[in-house]
């Protein structure tokens, strides 16, 4: 993965902005937090992980059970600009109005 990095990118939004609950029928809720200028990733309250920004919105980082390893997570934006889902591992997530 890190040969992939594109590094002196930023994020396309302000961090405060990717906060919020993600959901999906499979996968359940995901809640996105903002925690010492990272995202916090809680999964049902089974997986939990820090992610720091990597490149575009593209956002990496260790699980709290060091032992699963890393993870990246990328956003994608809507056509009105707005974050509006996020992809963790494969698992496809919507933004919920929660």
């Amino acid at each position: 993965m890190e040969a992939t990095r594109v590094t002196g990118t930023s994020p396309s939004h302000p961090l405060a902005h990717y906060e919020g609950t993600y959901t999906d029928t499979l996968y359940g809720e995901l809640v996105v937090t903002l925690r010492n200028n990272a995202l916090f990733f809680n999964l049902n309250n089974t997986a939990k992980a820090t992610l720091a920004h990597w490149n575009y919105d593209t956002f990496r980082g260790y699980y709290e059970k060091r032992w699963w390893g890393q993870t990246s997570a990328t956003f994608e934006t809507s056509p009105s600009g707005k974050i509006q889902s996020v992809s963790l591992e494969g698992m496809e997530f919507t933004r919920s109005n929660k």
